[in-house]
């Protein structure tokens, strides 16, 4: 839908939506957040003390892990470190401002380990676990009680019922899930009355307070040919030192990779699911070769969210993708001027 705040123009978000989710065509790069964050927003039961011991049972299952230095990254952490950086061996304790260090990424071997890879597909013979893929998700049914009690959904053109004994988990993604709860009447009342769709749970919130940042990329030509693959070097900094974030917050994070790299395995990812009939996907060797061809044609090879925006929902079917307000806000005159400061960690530190 048109932005207001990037010259009205329509932008595409895209959801996730092959088993594991966004986890499965993403860059593998883990990172539990940022503990200035979750002081933030002050909610109980998830402060950062609450929620790392989650974390570290996620991690015990994706098995994630840091990839070796290279010649590269090393560069790039001492360049950083002139500008005001410091190297953090460990991205995962929560302090980022002015942090620079080596990613965890959930990988194991040469494959990617993804939600899916480690939390369903060793249990896919339990007798109480049924996969549907292909299935799309209409509404979620509640009862007098506002208790959810079955799900619909359609497959192959029919629309089934799968009923709800004990819980229901809803992890459609930041913008279908909003969309999938106002289908099923919760969500601000007037809205689902405007779109014909009786409530059932008048909460305002939901829709709202969408937090999404603008991916800004930086291409420089390099004299000779780098010796990293990944995405593996992350950094975090504030770039606008009038920003109104709390001092101990970052306001952009920066990411050093190649792109010749970063084109070569975006490619190898998508072509031989693209370009392989699904009967051949997993019966034949035929992807891994198309995967192979796609590496040698290559040869050798985002910040803190301020914005807030909202998840539109244009329609009632189900079929019909939610649309977003992301809410980037415009610079001020004074953030403009910050921005253009020799100091900001950017412009050194790229230039080397």
């Amino acid at each position: 839908m048109p932005q207001r705040d990037c010259g009205r123009r329509p932008l595409w978000l895209g959801s996730g939506r092959g088993m594991g989710g966004s986890g499965s065509i993403n860059a593998m790069v883990y990172l539990r957040g940022s503990e200035a964050d979750f002081r933030a927003w002050d909610v109980p039961g998830w402060g950062w003390s609450d929620v790392v011991p989650a974390y570290e049972q996620l991690e015990r299952v994706l098995d994630v892990r840091s990839r070796e230095p290279t010649e590269f990254t090393e560069a790039c952490i001492a360049s950083a470190e002139e500008v005001g950086f410091h190297r953090e061996r460990d991205l995962d304790r929560g302090e980022l401002l002015g942090a620079l260090g080596y990613e965890r990424m959930n990988y194991r071997g040469e494959q990617r380990r993804s939600a899916y890879v480690a939390f369903v597909q060793p249990y896919l013979d339990r007798i109480n676990l049924v996969v549907r893929t292909g299935a799309h998700a209409h509404r979620l049914v509640l009862d007098d009680r506002r208790r959810v009690v079955a799900v619909e959904y359609e497959e192959g053109g029919t629309r089934r019922t799968a009923k709800v004994r004990r819980e229901a988990v809803l992890c459609a993604g930041t913008l279908e899930s909003p969309k999938l709860l106002m289908l099923s009447g919760v969500g601000p009342r007037d809205v689902l009355r405007a779109h014909g769709v009786e409530p059932a749970f008048d909460l305002p919130g939901v829709g709202e307070n969408l937090h999404d940042h603008p991916n800004v990329q930086l291409f420089y030509f390099g004299k000779r040919a780098v010796d990293c693959n990944y995405p593996q070097l992350y950094g975090f900094h504030r770039a606008l030192p009038e920003s109104d974030l709390p001092p101990d917050q970052a306001d952009t994070c920066y990411v050093f990779y190649p792109a010749r790299s970063s084109f070569r395995e975006a490619t190898m990812r998508m072509v031989p699911a693209l370009t392989v009939p699904p009967a051949l996907y997993r019966r034949t060797r035929l992807p891994r070769v198309v995967k192979a061809g796609v590496g040698l044609a290559f040869g050798q090879v985002s910040s803190a969210a301020r914005s807030s925006g909202s998840t539109a929902w244009w329609s009632s079917s189900a079929s019909r993708r939610a649309a977003a307000r992301c809410g980037w806000r415009r610079p001020t005159r004074a953030s403009r001027r910050a921005s253009t400061r020799p100091t900001s960690p950017t412009r050194r530190t790229c230039r080397r």
